[in-house]
């Protein structure tokens, strides 16, 4: 386990760990492995799956359990994410390659990370990042609003009191 993460962190950690496995297992398969990669548009052959399983599975059983999941995922979640990464995001759902998001690829944005599909709250979240009010989101809109909420969120992990 990483030690560097807090309580907090390992919740997160956990609350995406359990989305992933569908099966409610314990483990993250081959199968939910590669239905993760597809839903965050990540194109995989059969052999690059078997790769990734095999990379993220430290104890060769083949699937991935919370403690391995937190090994690949902990020094990630750390660091954050970076503008580039934020970047190419934004190109995988920028289906029409306009260089916008319109309010239905941005739909498929949050309903992908199962962050919500209701058309009142995608409307209302789209109006937060949308900050020229043209209707729709363009990269540096996306990527000014992520980094600023991981900023956010950072902040207030720096505000809770270390263990004695």
């Amino acid at each position: 386990m990483n030690s560097k993460l807090n309580d907090d962190q390992l919740k997160e950690l956990k609350k995406c760990f359990d989305l992933f496995d569908e099966d409610k297992s314990g483990t993250i398969s081959l199968k939910e492995l590669k239905k993760i990669c597809q839903s965050l548009k990540i194109k995989l052959n059969e052999k690059e799956a078997f790769e990734l399983m095999r990379l993220m599975d430290k104890n060769n059983n083949g699937s991935i359990d919370f403690d391995e999941f937190v090994f690949i995922m902990g020094d990630k979640y750390i660091q954050g994410i970076t503008r580039e990464e934020l970047s190419a995001t934004f190109d995988r759902f920028d289906t029409d390659k306009n260089g916008f998001l319109n309010q239905n690829e941005f739909q498929e944005v949050l309903v992908q990370f199962k962050a919500f599909n209701f058309e009142p709250q995608i409307k209302k979240i789209m109006e937060l990042f949308d900050k020229n009010r043209d209707n729709k989101i363009d990269r540096k809109e996306f990527i000014d609003f992520v980094m600023n909420l991981m900023e956010k969120e950072m902040n207030s992990w720096s505000e809770i009191p270390e263990e004695e």
